[in-house]
């Protein structure tokens, strides 16, 4: 067998633990004998002039099957999705309502969105999300399945407008904030939201393009952050005056984990942008796995919570 620490140039075999090698010489690679080394989980491969020394990791093929076996968090399992056989996580929130209420559940009053002085617990954003998503639909009369486009920089109530329209079944069609007027412009016509959400600035950009915005309702926020350089659409609702409402004892809407959340836009570098569909479990999908890769991660380099505790599959 090839020792696979010699091969320069590639990575190391995904089967095979990482070689810590000293100067390798010619004898090194003739290996004489092999020992357990005693109390640290490493084995030592002696020859006449060096010693290498191979780690106890374990290969990322054994952390997969250790982290994804039945009974443990990153369990995967098989699911028709659409006439289609699926891999999927067996233990990954079913909707974005569940993301945000379990993280109220787990952390409470700690902070979850800041922005220079300003504070969000997860508790009040959650808060904030609840009467902004009765807002749509008892007062601006959102349903399930209806676009609402979000156009705004880096802002707590971003965060708030996603949550709250995926929340009620509605579609939430982020808008890249660095987009000019016509590009949002297009992005409007294109998707033909229900309801724009946007920040003064975006607002500022479309008003030469009132055309677009006939048939679309109008919330805004920071309305006087903006370079003023034009007069702002016509129509505008408040977007605090919105959250004003009582969210309390409202029934929650019934929403699956394959049902529409998400209109992302390509970056439109060599075409118009094309908008991409999303379903929650997409998004939840990706949450899953990114927890998934950090673990892993840490569990190559010793310093998860189960670090030490994970074996090789018998």
């Amino acid at each position: 067998m090839t020792d696979p620490g010699t091969r320069s140039g590639t990575a190391p075999d995904d089967h095979f633990p990482r070689l810590e090698l000293g100067e390798q010489t010619e004898s090194s690679r003739r290996v004489l004998s092999r020992q357990e080394a005693p109390g640290e989980g490493a084995v030592s491969i002696k020859s006449s002039d060096t010693e290498v020394r191979v780690t106890g990791k374990l290969s990322y093929s054994e952390i997969h099957a250790a982290l994804c076996a039945p009974g443990q968090f990153f369990e995967i399992e098989t699911r028709d999705i659409r006439g289609v056989p699926t891999r999927t996580w067996k233990n990954a929130p079913a909707t974005l309502r569940e993301v945000i209420e379990q993280g109220a559940r787990n952390a409470g009053s700690r902070d979850f969105i800041m922005l220079s002085d300003e504070r969000i617990s997860h508790e009040s954003h959650l808060e904030l999300v609840n009467r902004l998503a009765a807002a749509l639909v008892d007062e601006l009369k959102v349903q399930k399945g209806d676009r609402v486009a979000i156009a705004m920089r880096n802002l707590p109530e971003w965060s708030v407008a996603f949550f709250a329209v995926t929340m009620v079944g509605a579609i939430a069609v982020p808008f890249n904030a660095f987009w000019n007027g016509e590009e949002l412009a297009f992005a409007v016509s294109d998707c033909e939201p229900k309801v724009l959400i946007a920040d003064g600035e975006r607002l500022e950009r479309l008003s030469r393009f009132q055309s677009v915005l006939r048939d679309v309702v109008l919330v805004g926020t920071r309305l006087d952050d903006r370079k003023e350089t034009d007069e702002l659409p016509p129509g505008i609702r408040d977007f605090n005056q919105l959250l004003e409402g009582d969210a309390k004892g409202r029934a929650a809407l019934e929403i699956e984990p394959d049902d529409p959340a998400t209109i992302f836009y390509t970056s439109g570098m060599t075409a118009k942008p094309k908008g991409v569909l999303g379903t929650h479990r997409n998004i939840c999908s990706n949450l899953m796995s990114l927890m998934f890769a950090g673990l892993r991660a840490m569990e190559r380099e010793g310093t998860s919570p189960t670090a030490g505790r994970l074996t090789r599959p018998c």
